[in-house]
């Protein structure tokens, strides 16, 4: 059965072991998006960018939605190393 002690005592152990590797939220910034037909590598100078929130539907035939934000760190990720989740349900290209 699963509820030993010892086997608590191990789960206690690989989660202590794990706890480095975890990801943790440490930043929800405001995304804006830009919605264009044209295939453009570049963003264009001018863009009317309007603020989106998460579940936002967005695309369709031949469009390609932009989206920009900005984020400040806090200082305790100083010299470690950061990973952007971007839950889009399309092909992402950051750059």
């Amino acid at each position: 059965m699963l509820t030993g002690q010892k086997v608590f005592g191990k789960l206690e152990q690989i989660e202590r072991a794990y706890e480095c590797l975890r990801y943790e939220t440490i930043a929800k910034p405001k995304a804006f998006i830009w919605e264009t037909t044209e295939h453009l590598r570049l963003t264009p100078d001018g863009v009317d960018w309007k603020p989106v929130e998460p579940g936002h539907k967005w695309g369709g035939d031949w469009i390609t939605a932009w989206f920009k934000t900005d984020v400040k760190l806090p200082k305790t990720c100083g010299g470690k190393r950061v990973f952007v989740r971007a839950n889009t349900d399309a092909e992402t290209l950051f750059s």
